[in-house]
């Protein structure tokens, strides 16, 4: 995110800055990178590239075709919270009705900007 972007959102949510940043500082700010670290190093298979992504503990692996489907099977909730899409007649159509061109990036292509 561009900086110009960045205060942008922040004007229009009507955070101030501060905020911001002693959250980004704080304890917390580490604490859950940290956290978030130890899940991601824990992830079995370890990610190939991001985005990675499992559900229910499962990876994803490249097949984001089927990402909506996937996700709507693998709720357990309440009926009433199902997400609207997945009642929808367009998950009855072909998945390769609408592809889409997946990006990703390797850990070995890593490049500092």
């Amino acid at each position: 995110m561009t900086r110009k972007i960045g205060l942008h959102v922040l004007r229009t949510l009507d955070v101030r800055k501060p905020c911001i940043n002693d959250c980004y500082n704080g304890d917390l700010s580490e604490e859950l990178i940290l956290g978030y670290a130890k899940q991601t190093l824990a992830l079995k298979p370890k990610k190939q590239y991001v985005p990675w992504v499992n559900i229910n503990v499962e990876p994803l692996f490249d097949n984001f075709k089927d990402f909506v489907p996937q996700v709507c099977k693998a709720y357990k909730g309440k009926a009433a919270h199902l997400p609207k899409i997945c009642n929808s007649s367009a998950l009855l159509k072909s998945p390769e009705s609408k592809m889409y061109k997946l990006q990703v990036s390797y850990a070995d292509e890593v490049k500092n900007y």
